[in-house]
């Protein structure tokens, strides 16, 4: 007890400063510590601990017969937010041994009490996440995204990015090279129909259908295997093509299935991933980063594609683009499957520090264990308005992509008479445009969000709008240029695609940060639509573009104006970008890998002292906490005033009655 009794006046005396690390820490020396005990080594000292409103809310309703601790040691620093550890067992008794196993993790919980979803409306929640998000450097130490493993990570994802744009692009350019065209004297080897050409086309996108069932299950499957399983098919559907297109156009159907099939896993796995590895106010820029792989892959593969197409000499000429898809598909794998993680704590390279940082922003948004299987809310999804408008808005931003990226070959062959080396170079201009745009947007939203602390959902909005309006423009003009002008032709181009990059800080990440938890489930839903609309464009495009005239592309770029220009209305109206009420947290769910958020304050707060601790043997819980409301220590130091103010009155009067007598 000597030991015990140093331990505590040293703990007492110790001095504090505001950004010191101070641990709640008991030598393993003490064998028992009652309530009385913490409190009498803590009575003295402040502490600038964030507290939780939800944690604190019923001490007074469970401070009776508060239980001994055995061996407590080793508890989360102070400086991080609040502890309270949920062991999933139900035995009477608790051996706290584990809780040394359990330094540095937190655990996320809702009371069972008194649930926040019960006292909290969801604009209010929104509002209250929306805060904390605005201030979460607060409570843990922040961590810059340059240098660290989520750039790392995002790199990968746009290298896997990069695979499947390479794979869905190289199509239209070799489409040139491989269809024997009558119209402009092309040869090649094969005689496709035009109808046939499109339903191969059409094939990747009847492929990516898929993506309904894949987005199922990419919030339950590791996001790792998904993306790599994405990858291989991809190399698969690459290496069938030239090997078999010659002998009939449906293996080149099945082949553009796979590579369909191929998205349809990445897609929804990547989105997933993002929510497990980016804090909310970066997933903005981290979408710029990591689907800018899509631009990058094209803007490599047209201009290489159109030199193959002329170099019969390799492997003749345009099976050359499909087995250096295949070869890049192969190389990113050999990168993806050891260096690729699921979430920070599988990536054995990443820093404490790091790791920590995500996991307690990561926290917040309750998304869970994979393992977990968690009821989707299809009645809540499927009638939410925010939902529905977010994949609108993303049907209408991409159905004109389509023409951009699939159809801008034929267009600048037909109308603008380029050669296929300059049509290969002169179509990555756009597309580098887009990338551009991307990513500059991208970044200057989270910039907004969070220097000037400007709504999420209104920067959503401007962008969207701003970038709706200047695509439907700007492809309603194309056509007003002829072979003549063709340079004005892809200065419209290139106007288009800028901004289309726009979308990406607008209704892209809208629809990410809807319902964080089921994120896979939303990019299937989304993907669906667009890859059931992108089919029918295909289709449309090629049985409208017979002959390659003016007059047929004219009424294609036409239709695509109109579609683009949707969303400046509805997605302005009723688009949001902040969690809905059926993704909130799950009502009494708890895990030893997740942290409880505090409260942002705008003032420094004080726990003054540790008076109460609780174990719940239902579910067993660690609670640490103190029972002194600020009103009650107001109360206190106003009586002790009073007392004292008494004591000087009495000690007054009792010398005016000395010096009476005296007198």
């Amino acid at each position: 007890m000597e030991e015990a009794e140093k331990n505590d006046h040293n703990l007492n005396n110790r001095k504090i400063g505001k950004q010191e690390t101070v641990y709640f820490s008991v030598k393993p020396t003490f064998k028992s510590h009652s309530v009385q005990n913490l409190k009498k080594m803590n009575e003295n000292t402040n502490y600038n601990l964030p507290r939780s409103t939800t944690t604190y809310r019923h001490l007074n309703n469970i401070t009776k017969n508060p239980s001994k601790l055995n061996n407590y040691s080793d508890c989360h620093p102070i400086k991080s937010p609040i502890m309270r550890i949920d062991l999933e067992k139900s035995s009477s008794q608790l051996s706290l041994n584990r809780i040394s196993s359990l330094s540095g993790k937190l655990a996320y919980y809702n009371d069972n009490t008194n649930s926040r979803n019960n006292s909290i409306d969801d604009d209010e929640k929104n509002k209250n996440n929306d805060k904390y998000n605005e201030d979460e450097d607060n409570t843990i130490p922040s961590t810059p995204l340059f240098p660290s493993m989520r750039i790392f990570i995002a790199a990968l994802l746009c290298c896997c990015f990069i695979c499947i744009s390479i794979s869905s692009s190289n199509m239209s350019v070799a489409l040139i090279c491989m269809i024997k065209c009558p119209f402009n004297n092309e040869t090649g080897d094969l005689e496709w129909q035009s109808e046939q050409e499109g339903i191969v086309l059409a094939a990747q996108n009847a492929g990516a259908l898929l993506m309904i069932l894949t987005g199922l299950w990419s919030d339950r499957i590791s996001g790792k295997w998904m993306v790599g399983c994405g990858l291989v098919l991809c190399l698969i559907g690459n290496v069938v093509l030239p090997l078999f297109a010659n002998k009939s156009y449906l293996y080149a159907v099945a082949a553009r299935l796979t590579v369909g099939a191929a998205d349809a896993c990445i897609s929804p796995a990547v989105n997933s991933l993002i929510t497990r590895w980016f804090p909310r106010h970066e997933r903005a820029a981290a979408i710029g980063i990591i689907t800018g792989g899509r631009q990058i892959g094209t803007l490599f593969i047209l201009p290489t594609a159109g030199y193959l197409c002329t170099r019969k000499d390799i492997h003749g000429g345009w099976p050359a683009i499909f087995y250096l898809s295949a070869f890049i598909s192969g190389l990113v794998i050999i990168f993806w499957l050891p260096m690729g993680a699921d979430k920070p704590k599988k990536q054995y390279c990443i820093s404490k520090k790091e790791r920590l940082f995500i996991e307690s922003h990561i926290a917040t948004e309750c998304i869970g264990k994979r393992t977990t299987r968690r009821k989707v809310p299809w009645k809540d999804m499927l009638t939410s308005i925010p939902l529905w408008v977010g994949i609108g808005g993303l049907i209408c931003h991409e159905y004109p992509l389509v023409i951009m990226l699939q159809f801008l070959p034929n267009y600048m062959r037909d109308i603008l008479k380029f050669a296929p080396t300059k049509n290969g170079f002169i179509s990555t201009i756009p597309i580098l445009c887009l990338f551009i745009s991307k990513m500059a947007s991208s970044s200057l939203s989270s910039y907004l969000n969070t220097r000037f602390g400007i709504d999420r959902t209104k920067i959503c909005k401007i962008f969207n709008a701003v970038g709706s309006a200047g695509l439907s423009l700007s492809v309603f003009l194309v056509p007003s240029f002829d072979k003549d002008h063709a340079f004005m032709a892809v200065g419209m181009l290139c106007s288009a695609m800028a901004f289309a990059g726009l979308h990406t800080p607008g209704v892209m990440t809208a629809l990410l940060q809807l319902a964080p938890p089921f994120s896979g489930v939303i990019t299937g839903l989304s993907f669906f639509g667009v890859a059931w609309f992108s089919i029918g464009n295909k289709i449309l495009t090629k049985y409208i573009v017979q002959h390659g005239t003016i007059e047929e592309w004219t009424q294609v770029f036409y239709i695509s104006s109109v579609v683009a220009a949707l969303p400046i209305v509805f997605f302005t109206i009723w688009g949001e970008d902040r969690r809905q009420h059926w993704a909130a947290p799950v009502k009494g769910k708890a895990s030893t890998n997740t942290i409880i958020p505090p409260p942002i304050w705008n003032v420094p707060r004080l726990i003054r002292t540790i008076s109460m601790v609780k174990i719940n043997t239902k579910k067993i819980n660690i609670i640490i906490g103190h029972n002194d409301s600020e009103e009650e220590n107001e109360k206190k130091n106003q009586n002790k005033i009073n007392e004292n103010n008494n004591k000087k009155t009495v000690i007054k009067n009792e010398k005016k009655e000395a010096d009476i007598n005296s007198s």
